[in-house]
């Protein structure tokens, strides 16, 4: 399975033809939030429409730059991973929308408690026995993926602490623009492409001896 996982899009549908161009073709698009810049429903349709002319297979979650009904769009449209699980190739996939407080009000905001209980949620309705892959728009505390300019972490404890006991084969995040890269919290494999619409993606390839990763743009 060839998976290419996006985040922050902020709204830029030019972006979307130039990923595609770019990677070539996939079986399936993760998309780790903030599709829209403090946008609703109507600018998230127009994206997951682009989207899903090159890749129909799509899951997503929202960000915190999405107001909430960018979230009832994804979930009614089949697209949301948000609390929920979906099997698809063998690989059972989980989610988390929304981001912590940050110095700025956003839309699209919890707490830690929120994400225990959301990938719970998930966690239950997921099948057993399947490897698991992790989609959250925030990234777990104290990686490589939720460093800001000056070094500070400002990931979710809560996250982190799921990839620990639960230990997904990999975990796509967003969020942090300049905390792009990969890392790994036990076994997981932690990805942080940076924002698409600055031409950034992860690309993801399930092999024989497991899975191989890259960050591009």
């Amino acid at each position: 399975m060839k998976i290419v996982g996006i985040t922050d899009l902020h709204g830029d549908i030019r972006a979307v033809d130039r990923l595609y161009t770019s990677c070539g073709p996939v079986d399936l698009t993760l998309i780790s939030g903030d599709l829209t810049d403090f946008g609703h429903a109507s600018e998230a349709r127009v994206i997951l429409e682009a989207i899903a002319s090159h890749c129909p297979r799509v899951l997503a979650v929202a960000g915190n730059c999405d107001h909430p009904d960018v979230e009832d769009y994804l979930a009614a449209a089949g697209y949301s991973l948000h609390q929920r699980s979906q099997v698809h190739d063998g690989c059972c996939f989980i989610g988390m929308g929304k981001a912590l407080p940050g110095p700025l009000s956003t839309p699209n905001e919890t707490d830690e408690a929120s994400f225990s209980a959301g990938l719970a949620q998930a966690l239950a309705e997921s099948q057993a026995g399947l490897p698991l892959i992790l989609v959250a728009h925030q990234p777990p505390f104290n990686t490589r993926t939720d460093r800001i300019f000056f070094g500070k972490h400002v990931g979710s404890h809560a996250i982190r602490r799921f990839i620990e006991i639960h230990q997904p084969a990999l975990a796509f995040c967003g969020h942090i623009h300049e905390g792009n890269g990969i890392d790994s919290i036990g076994k997981t494999l932690v990805l942080n492409p940076g924002p698409l619409a600055k031409g950034h993606y992860s690309y993801a390839q399930s092999t024989a001896s497991g899975w191989q990763v890259q960050i591009a743009s």
